[in-house]
């Protein structure tokens, strides 16, 4: 196998301005860290919210069913089918 070498500068071919994957050297980057419009406050209260609302991970199944099948709606939304009674009639529930 052939060593990777840097082409010599004769060898580069310019790429015209109007690409979009070309980024001159004159534009600032900022770091990935800290571009975030949220404070520690507000990410500690989503993660007390989040640890608030964790389902078991044994009940989640009954919980999907139960969400799913809380109103017809949510039943047209999920399976198609226009009503609860539909569901339960053709699974037999």
């Amino acid at each position: 196998m052939l060593p990777l070498t840097k082409p010599a500068e004769k060898d580069v071919i310019p790429q015209p301005s109007s690409h979009d994957y070309i980024i001159p050297a004159s534009v600032e980057r900022a770091s990935t860290g800290v571009q975030t419009d949220l404070t520690m406050d507000r990410i500690s209260q989503l993660i007390k919210f989040e640890e608030k609302v964790q389902v078991p991970q044994a009940s989640q199944a009954q919980y999907i069913v139960d969400s799913a099948t809380e109103t017809d709606e949510r039943v047209n939304f999920y399976t198609g089918l226009h009503s609860i009674a539909i569901l339960q009639g053709t699974c037999n529930l």
